[in-house]
């Protein structure tokens, strides 16, 4: 297939981008050919995926204006047409839309270069009562978990156009860490070698329950000496002043380790005993708790949105109230000292992870929905298509 797809931004602003890029990679290991528009940057981040999606093989175009209101949208649709007649001479199979907030933008290039539109659902709905008119014309929806099927389908989105691919992560990049890992992680960072360690990486935003980790670390302070706790991730510049101060505070007295955003997690994940997801959002997965499985390491996360579909089954004892400092707190007391007191939990966790969320599976599953939408805009009259790839361009 020849495969085009979009991504908000080429910087890394969370999970979305990274599966993006992550599946893309597969793709095209695959033999499919896939090129990727993208919109302009919005400077929140200093890790750009230029490199990521050029060395998988994806062919990156933009940046496109891509976002529009339903307000804004008459006036926002003629600068949609550059990335449409680029689509058009593309010819691509089947379009691959990522966050359905561009819709608009989806629908004006799936039409105008007359290709099938598959949506992914990676996010709560949007566009309120106006979305299930914005959702006609799409050959299928791609929800990551039940809840998110559920979430559109109360919305007035027919679930019956909704198949449920669960998120995945590739394995060579989440490998399991062991002592050796470990310890090349630590002295990287320059953590403690021997310090028991909890990790909170991503967003540093009250939403993803930031403060409840900060809490939950001053109550269990008392009862627990030689613990090290990392932050990695940059503070949002319109986010809570005052939770910006505690952070900047508690790492200039060392109660914290904070680290900026890492183009790598994998030695941030071996460098932890303990993965902390506080989040209060209602999340339409938890990539951040699977990444942690994956790598061997237990992860304290909330009871809240997608994320025990995640942590299911015998992982349900890893869950904790949204927001409850003071049982992650007891939760985080059991669990810092598990190389110790359970020392096969680890790979127990990685063992669930891979047997639950295959990315070969995942991958499947992504391939299978994108080649039936081929088939179905097969039907479409189109031009006889050029083999060859069009090159990436800027502006």
């Amino acid at each position: 297939m020849r495969i085009v797809t979009q991504a908000l931004s080429l910087e890394r602003l969370g999970g979305i981008e990274v599966n993006t890029v992550e599946v893309a990679r597969a793709l095209v290991a695959r033999g499919h050919e896939v090129h990727l528009l993208h919109g302009p940057s919005f400077g929140l981040t200093d890790v750009d995926m230029t490199a990521d999606y050029e060395a998988a093989g994806v062919t990156v175009h933009g940046p496109f204006p891509m976002a529009t209101s339903l307000i804004g949208a008459p006036s926002a649709l003629p600068s949609f047409l550059p990335a449409a007649r680029l689509v058009a001479r593309l010819q691509p199979d089947v379009l691959w839309l990522q966050r359905f907030e561009h819709i608009v933008w989806g629908q004006v290039v799936s039409r105008r270069a007359n290709v099938p539109l598959v949506c992914h659902l990676h996010h709560m709905p949007n566009f309120g009562r106006a979305m299930p008119y914005l959702a006609t014309g799409v050959t299928r929806f791609v929800a990551v978990s039940d809840f998110i099927r559920q979430q559109w389908a109360d919305r007035g989105l027919d679930p019956a156009r909704v198949d449920v691919v669960h998120n995945a992560v590739p394995p060579e990049t989440y490998r399991p860490g062991q002592d050796a890992e470990l310890a090349a992680a630590r002295a990287r960072f320059g953590l403690p070698a021997h310090s028991r360690t909890a990790l909170y990486y991503g967003r540093l935003t009250a939403d993803k329950g930031l403060d409840v980790a900060l809490d939950a670390w001053e109550l269990l302070g008392p009862g627990v000496s030689g613990a090290t706790l990392v932050l990695a991730g940059d503070l949002d510049p319109v986010g809570d002043p005052e939770l910006a101060a505690r952070v900047r505070q508690l790492a200039a007295n060392g109660t914290v380790t904070w680290l900026p955003t890492q183009r790598d997690v994998l030695p941030l994940l071996h460098a932890a005993d303990v993965v902390l997801f506080p989040t209060k959002l209602p999340e339409a997965f938890g990539r951040v708790a699977l990444e942690a499985l994956m790598t061997g390491r237990p992860v304290l996360a909330s009871d809240i949105g997608a994320v025990p579909e995640v942590l299911t089954g015998r992982l349900d004892r890893l869950l904790v109230p949204p927001g409850d400092a003071r049982a992650l707190a007891e939760q985080l007391r059991l669990l810092l000292d598990w190389r110790d007191t359970q020392p096969g939990f680890g790979a127990w966790c990685a063992a669930e992870a891979e047997a639950h969320f295959s990315f070969t599976a995942h991958l499947s599953a992504v391939e299978s929905v994108l080649d039936h939408a081929t088939c179905q805009g097969a039907e479409r009259p189109r031009p006889s298509r050029a083999p060859r790839r069009v090159a990436g361009q800027n502006g």
